[in-house]
């Protein structure tokens, strides 16, 4: 009876251990299953996807470098090819005249002894640049009515070149056997262009001071580091703005030099000093008259 028991105990346990190994191997499979499931279906690690996608950006930049190559070589073709005709077109082109130095003498007429300034200008500067060098290198103050006047002795005739203000009262002049330009569209050269040319300048039309410009020389063309204009000699001050012209200054000087002159007070004392602090009809500084002259480059 007991050897039985104990025989269906064994047979129990067999068979219990028979089937836990069977359901461990149905886990082991279900769980093989389950694996090969979520690996079909799961995507790829964030580390793997990225650098998977820096691999496809480089392929795909490296091909489209690639492919680019041969459209870059000819845009380069292309720009060469235009750099060369735009330079072919250029040396077509009219090449401008050299420039060259004007060394002018202006005169300050019906005065002695005469009051002068020399200066150095270049060619292609216009009478409205060599207005304002006149003006500085005399010692003009002010910017008043002017005019250039060019005379041809052939014609027995006047070439006025005035500035825009003067336009409208000088019209008439065109009609009187004259012409008429524009100062700031006139170049020197037009006028200059043998030594010995003569152009007058009328400054103040109210005191009309009548200067003469001789063109004494021209010279070779500047150097690159040259600098225009030049204030290169002179002598004796510009006289007095609104002393009355030419025959004013006179008496003006006729008064200076007399301290015992009934209008000596009045005329030196007060109205010459108070202008003019420290005149001095003889005093001319070829120095300051550069630098003035400097300002205008």
């Amino acid at each position: 009876m007991d050897g039985d028991k104990v025989k269906s105990r064994k047979r129990a346990a067999a068979s219990k251990t028979k089937e836990e190994k069977k359901v461990r191997k149905e886990e082991s499979d279900t769980e093989t299953l389950e694996d090969m499931i979520l690996t079909q279906s799961d995507p790829e690690p964030v580390e793997k996807r990225e650098e998977k996608a820096k691999e496809e950006a480089v392929t795909s930049t490296a091909a489209a470098v690639k492919k680019s190559l041969p459209r870059k070589a000819k845009e380069a073709d292309v720009d060469k090819a235009t750099t060369s005709s735009e330079k072919a077109s250029a040396s077509k082109l009219p090449k401008p005249k050299n420039r060259s130095i004007l060394q002018l003498k202006i005169t300050l007429s019906d005065i002695n002894p005469p009051i002068w300034r020399r200066i150095q200008v270049l060619n292609n500067n216009t009478f409205y640049n060599l207005r304002q060098h006149i003006n500085e290198a005399m010692g003009w103050m002010s910017d008043r009515s002017h005019q250039f006047v060019v005379h041809n002795p052939k014609k027995n005739s006047n070439i006025l070149i005035v500035d825009g203000a003067l336009e409208g009262i000088t019209y008439d002049f065109e009609h009187n056997r004259g012409r008429l330009f524009k100062e700031e569209n006139t170049k020197l050269s037009k006028y200059f262009s043998s030594p010995g040319d003569v152009v007058s300048y009328e400054f103040d039309l109210g005191d009309s001071w009548m200067h003469q410009i001789v063109l004494e020389k021209i010279l070779p063309p500047p150097g690159p580091k040259a600098e225009y204009p030049k204030c290169t000699g002179g002598k004796r001050a510009c006289p007095p703005e609104d002393c009355g012209g030419v025959d004013g200054y006179h008496h003006l000087l006729e008064v200076y030099k007399d301290p015992q002159h009934e209008e000596y007070e009045e005329l030196i004392g007060r109205w010459l000093q108070d202008l003019y602090p420290g005149y001095d009809p003889e005093y001319f500084d070829r120095k300051k008259v550069f630098q003035k002259v400097r300002m205008w480059v």
